[in-house]
């Protein structure tokens, strides 16, 4: 049976006591190690071996400071030196140097323990694999089994390739048939006749074959979670795709579709405005609106135990013939290109773990950049 522990923010000497009380077994998701990595060359290869290793098969964690008898926890062993700042910037150093590519999202915690403390290493599933570990000269992959890490054959990293492109083409597919059936009129719920929808599409690993359905119920009772995008009020039950949050009103001008496997569509009508005889899509109000959506549904599927990384979308359908105003109008001089596209479709963004708004937010930088090029700006402008 998987080992199941809280968010790495929430976990405490009791849970990693109750590890050893129930002799929780290592597992593809979980390893022990009863002494912090050694400074030297060979314990730097080794650390990076074992995250790299969880990263490029199915995440999990990272426990120093509990021995494993017979591939169970038998003891808890504090670290009592180093201090823990001294060895997490040890260990993180060596996170951004020594693995091509970086893994985005690994997190390390200490937790005080006895006289001394743990280390809690939380490595999310990639969605990029494989990472190599090149420190020290290493050019080696690793996988995981639940006897240990491993060196990855030529047929496992040929897959690992595969599985990425597979991955990003299966999200496109879902995010382009989804939006062809909102344009129909045939998607969850007809919606209002209004120009400029904001849909917002969340693709969890888990949705991707590599996981169970989620728990509906659980769903419906979390309904605030998953309340359409910028909604107060709104109208929540079940239909044959799974759970429907609908806008309330008698025309429907947004909905979050919640699907069986734990995918999510969410729309919001609307986001195109005329001024100054121009027809527009402000580029701040699509940020808002999608950053605010995108970490409230991260959060939902973080209590539905869906599994990261998370794969996110932003369209915006009925742009043909408006401009993106990525600064304020009224002070605008020159005006930026119109748009010759019917559907807006920014950069599909990985969200590696669950994280917080502020990771959410740094996730989303690559369709962010593309809405303010479509503005006539560089790059992204955070607000100060």
């Amino acid at each position: 049976m998987p080992v199941l522990l809280p968010d790495l923010e929430r976990i405490t000497a009791a849970h990693l006591h109750n590890l050893v009380a129930t002799e929780a077994a290592e597992s593809l998701t979980l390893e022990f190690k009863a002494a912090v990595y050694s400074p030297d060359s060979e314990g730097g290869r080794e650390f990076l071996k074992d995250v790299s290793a969880l990263a490029n098969t199915a995440g999990g964690w990272l426990i120093i400071g509990i021995r494993e008898e017979g591939g169970a926890a038998s003891e808890i062993t504090p670290i009592v030196s180093p201090d823990a700042d001294n060895v997490q910037q040890r260990l993180e150093s060596l996170l951004q140097s020594g693995i091509e590519p970086r893994i985005a999202g690994t997190r390390i915690k200490p937790v005080p323990c006895k006289n001394g403390y743990l280390l809690v290493i939380r490595v999310p599933r990639s969605a990029v694999p494989p990472h190599r570990v090149t420190a020290r000269g290493s050019n080696r992959y690793y996988l995981r089994s639940s006897a240990g890490a491993y060196e990855a054959s030529y047929n496992e990293l040929r897959n690992m390739f595969i599985q990425t492109a597979a991955v990003s083409e299966t999200f496109s597919a879902f995010r382009d048939s989804r939006l062809a059936l909102i344009e129909k009129g045939q998607s969850s719920v007809p919606l209002a006749q209004e120009a400029g929808t904001l849909v917002v599409h969340i693709l969890p690993m888990s949705a991707i074959g590599m996981g169970r359905p989620i728990n509906l119920t659980l769903a419906h009772e979390r309904s605030t979670t998953f309340r359409p995008i910028g909604s107060s009020g709104y109208n929540p039950g079940f239909n044959v795709d799974g759970y429907l949050n609908e806008r309330g009103g008698q025309v429907c001008h947004g909905y979050t579709q919640v699907f069986r496997d734990g995918a999510i569509e969410a729309t919001k009508t609307g986001m195109r405005i005329a001024h100054r005889e121009q027809e527009w899509v402000l580029a701040r109000r699509i940020e808002h609106a999608a950053s605010e959506a995108v970490s409230l549904y991260v959060d939902g599927l973080r209590e539905l135990e869906a599994s990261p990384p998370i794969y996110v979308s932003v369209s915006v359908l009925g742009v043909s013939g408006a401009r993106v105003a990525a600064a304020n109008i009224d002070y605008m001089f020159d005006l930026p290109p119109t748009l010759r596209i019917s559907t807006l479709r920014l950069p599909i963004c990985v969200i590696e773990d669950f994280g917080d708004r502020a990771d959410h937010l740094a996730a989303l930088r690559p369709a962010l950049d593309a809405l303010w090029n479509a503005g006539g700006m560089s790059e992204w402008q955070p607000e100060t």
